[in-house]
């Protein structure tokens, strides 16, 4: 030891550390940056941690964490990964280790380090420009898109339990121009009259309602002809309908993934065949004076079509040079459109951006997203490992996902044709009653036991027609709407996803909002039953609800204008408010925090301290003498002597000699003062103080004393929460924009819930965060004297800012550092009723409503679950609170539920 005089040395001392064996000092053995301006890079190892790579470098764990801030997937020291290209040097960070799997990002194999400005996160983008993760896996949901901060902030890292996107985030629909005009497409299926009833001729589509007619489907012949000798009488009516855009559509899944003709349009797009193709297909559309044709093409380039091989991945390519070779050659008064499918997973061989640039529009198929075939498949229904849970394949949630995903690719909303459907898909429930989203459906991927439809005659799919003559004929069945889709369940075990004509216009109306070419119906014969000769039902055209386009500021102005507000338009307003509420209060928080918070929280700390402090002098006035045995230490004759005393403050002998308490029974003393005054033990110590004068030629170590009553230890400190509602800040600062758009979603038809859950479930912690916030500004410096009313009211207030706001933290409420101390103090002004009531209860029950409400939202949110109803769930937590619970939360919160309770008295429709 006598050459490494270091303190501690031994008891610190790590594997590989270098020390001397002789005099003298260690040399510098830090790792110096490269002389491109890069670190020094170490690669970790299993069984690595940052303590013994510090020492054997002679560097600190402290070096480790300040040369790291920026390196991909450094997740600090406290959570070090094997395999993570580090810094033991300051300068640029390395390239991360490759990932075997990776598909987007830097750690995909064989990437090369870039140079210049270029930012890691970019390198490799996702097909599509969808989201990219932390582990370089590619896709569209909450998993890929959704950005998450760790501990550290480095890049390539994520807050534990979430995914973490690192580029092209967000799960955001890209709103372009708006169209020229909407189109209306309806499909016609030509071959309907093959079956036994449900038939339809195509001149009984209403072309006051329909803007296109796409006739499905024109055959194909090897030589790459066009054939529509199979559906010739339909196709000779058609050409001659007039006040409606006439398109021959040609393809489908069975004409693309059949053994006998798969390989037609495979065939037909390659280059030496696409000539004639071309000319072929130009020539029908000009030989009968159509309007232009339509590509129904499933899928160029899919690897996994069962039953056929692979497609080729230069499919994709090959498909967008005909269509505009094609688009080139037509009359420029004639269409080219084709069929793109609402799936990562075929839609990513599509060059779709440069294909939504240069033809006229893309028909969207948002449905089928689910089906009998996802049995047996994990990755087809989120949550669900057997891939057979009933799920519709019309669901809003994913609707827009898959909006989302071809517009971020770079298609202008304005090219989009987005599909609705006039069928169902059905399933076979697996047990009678479970009927939510991770309920179970019987059967294989290949075979349905669901029940047939009368005139569809094939398990699993089902037409309106038929759905609508199941319901009208009533007896067991029930009706119900589930993430934006209709659902029939009938004789007990049948389950059917579809979409009625409300719920269609519905999504008419939202697409709009977001300026989308307009809808397709997949198939308008498949609608209702229809007679020759005879209209069929009239199908609305326009939602007879008027808009809510008014605009309020508080929920004052609501509750007067109610009488005037239409009743669908009374949920949107009030979460409007409750927004704008929220981010107020919100910003004035994080004003409070960034200028004089800690000043707000002194006074505060030092109000409790008096009070305690008071309470502690109260116990001396009143009970001394029931808790302690006191002893005067008394000069007699000489010596001294010990002497019993009454306690003060009752002894009055006269002399001035100390006096000592000595409790009766300590664990009675201390359980006296907590259950009446909420002080802990272990907060109190016995103090000294002087009671009596002592003269200069005393021994005042010996006089005027009284030794051991009860009072707060010098070093006792109300615990500060600042970091804790910074925090929680942040987490509520999620809150804020889910109720800002949910009002802007019920507003355009996207909102998927009840919109009375999505107010009830958001009214109490917004209102609560409005009394918080309005609490901490009434927080001001006290003097050294005040009356016990203003040091309560101080107490309150104070109680009521961190109180309101800390279960902001989720489930992680319960475990705020300092919360039995809140408990103790909350109980000292309980009394005051009020707001006090409720701050108390936050602090002692970590299963209180208002706590409940907080984290069933914030979880909810966080996840972004469609699977999950949270915000019913959340409501119904509001909704079972007593009165005096609401009382409980203050006039802030009260008054405000009171107001919100006038409107939702409103008529909802």
């Amino acid at each position: 030891m006598k050459f490494n005089s270091k303190t501690g040395l031994c008891a610190s001392l790590q594997p590989g550390q270098h020390v001397c064996c002789g005099r003298g000092n260690l040399p510098d053995l830090r790792p110096k940056p490269n002389p491109d301006g890069s670190c020094h890079e170490y690669t970790t190892k299993k069984d690595d941690f940052c303590a013994s790579i510090a020492a054997e470098n002679g560097l600190t764990v402290e070096d480790l964490e300040k040369y790291n801030k920026q390196t991909w997937g450094w997740n600090g020291c406290k959570l070090l990964w094997s395999g993570v290209n580090m810094c033991l040097s300051e300068g640029s960070p390395p390239m991360p280790a490759p990932v075997a799997n990776a598909m987007c990002g830097p750690t995909v194999p064989g990437t090369s380090k870039p140079t210049g400005n270029t930012n890691l996160a970019d390198l490799n983008p996702c097909p599509l420009k969808t989201c990219c993760n932390i582990w370089g896996q590619c896709g569209t949901t909450a998993d890929f898109c959704l950005v998450s901060k760790s501990e550290t902030g480095a890049p390539g890292t994520a807050a534990p339990g979430s995914h973490g996107c690192i580029s092209n985030c967000g799960m955001h629909i890209v709103k372009g121009d708006p169209p020229a005009s909407t189109m209306r497409v309806a499909y016609f299926s030509a071959w309907n009259f093959n079956r036994d009833c449900l038939t339809m001729s195509v001149d009984m589509v209403d072309t006051s309602r329909y803007t296109h007619i796409h006739f499905a489907f024109a055959d194909l012949t090897p030589n790459f002809k066009v054939d529509v000798s199979r559906v010739q009488e339909q196709f000779d009516i058609f050409k001659g309908m007039k006040g409606v855009k006439r398109i021959i559509s040609f393809g489908g899944w069975d004409f693309s993934t059949s053994p006998g003709t798969y390989k037609i349009l495979r065939e037909a797009v390659k280059y030496e065949n696409r000539k004639v193709f071309k000319e072929n297909v130009v020539a029908f559309v000009s030989e009968h004076g159509l309007d232009g044709v339509d590509l129904d093409w499933e899928y160029p380039g899919a690897p996994d079509i069962p039953g056929i091989p692979a497609g080729d991945p230069k499919e994709g390519l090959d498909y967008f040079a005909f269509l505009f070779e094609t688009k080139r050659m037509l009359d420029p008064s004639k269409t080219v459109s084709f069929a793109a499918p609402a799936s990562y997973w075929y839609l990513k061989a599509f060059p779709i951006e440069i294909m939504g640039a240069w033809l006229d529009y893309i028909i969207y198929m948002t449905y089928d997203l689910h089906g009998q075939w996802d049995h047996g498949n994990k990755w087809t229904s989120s949550g669900c490992p057997g891939g057979d849970c009933l799920r519709s394949h019309v669901n809003m949630t994913e609707t827009v996902n898959a909006l989302s995903m071809i517009t971020k690719a770079g298609v202008p909303s304005s090219k989009v044709v987005v599909g609705v459907t006039s069928y169902g898909r059905s399933f076979r429930m697996t047990t009678a009653g479970c009927t939510g989203p991770m309920c179970t459906f019987a059967g294989t991927a290949k075979e349905s036991p669901a029940r047939k439809g009368t005139c569809t005659d094939t398990a699993g799919y089902i037409s309106n027609a038929e759905i609508n003559e199941i319901i009208a004929l009533g007896g067991n069945i029930k009706t119900y709407m589930e993430a934006g889709s209709d659902i029939l369940v009938y004789d007990d075990y049948e389950w059917v996803a579809y979409m009625d004509d409300v719920t269609k216009l519905g999504r008419e109306n939202a697409y709009k909002a977001f300026n989308f070419a307009g809808t397709t119906d997949w198939a308008v014969d498949l609608q209702e039953f229809r007679v020759a000769g005879e209209p069929g039902h009239e199908i609305p055209t326009d939602i007879v609800l008027g808009p809510c386009n008014a605009k309020y500021s508080s929920l004052d102005a609501i509750v007067a204008d109610k009488d005037k507000i239409p009743g669908h338009c009374a949920d949107q307003y009030v979460l409007s408010v409750l927004g704008d509420i929220l981010k107020g209060a919100l910003d004035g928080y994080d004003k409070i925090m960034k200028s004089d918070y800690d000043n707000k929280y002194n006074t505060f700390a030092r109000a409790i301290r008096e009070t305690w402090n008071n309470n502690l002098h109260d116990f001396y006035l009143t009970s001394t003498d029931e808790y302690y045995d006191c002893v005067m230490q008394r000069f007699d004759n000489g010596n001294w002597r010990n002497e019993s005393v009454a306690c003060p403050p009752k002894y009055s002998s006269g002399y001035a000699f100390s006096i000592y308490l000595i409790p009766k029974d300590e664990n009675k003393l201390y359980r006296f003062i907590e259950e009446k005054y909420h002080i802990a033990r272990e907060w109190i110590h016995g103090s000294v103080t002087q009671i009596a004068p002592c003269l200069p030629e005393q021994d005042c170590e010996n006089y005027g004393k009284l030794i051991g009553p009860p009072a707060l230890r010098p070093d006792f400190q109300i615990p500060n929460p600042k970091d804790s509602i910074q925090k929680s800040l942040g987490n509520l600062r999620e809150l804020s924009e889910f109720v800002t758009d949910a009002a802007e979603d019920i507003k355009i038809g996207l909102f998927l819930d009840m919109t009375i859950d999505a107010v009830d479930a958001a009214s109490v912690p917004v209102l609560m965060i409005q009394a918080a916030v309005e609490s901490m500004k009434q927080i001001y410096e006290i003097g050294k004297d005040i009356e016990q009313k203003e040091r309560e009211n101080i107490i309150l207030m104070a109680l009521t800012a961190i109180l309101f706001i800390i279960p902001g933290l989720g489930q992680a409420a319960s475990a705020v550092t300092g919360l039995a101390v809140f408990a103790r103090i909350a109980v000292v002004i309980a009394e005051l009723g009020g707001a006090a009531l409720g701050a108390y209860d936050i602090a002692q029950n970590p299963d209180s409503a208002p706590l409940g409400v907080f984290g069933i939202l914030l979880g909810g949110i966080a996840l972004r679950s469609a699977l999950k109803p949270f915000l019913g769930e959340a409501a119904a937590v509001r909704r079972g609170m007593s009165a005096r619970q609401i009382e409980g939360l203050g006039p802030v919160v009260k008054e405000g539920l009171d107001k919100i309770g006038t409107v939702a008295k409103l008529c909802r429709l």
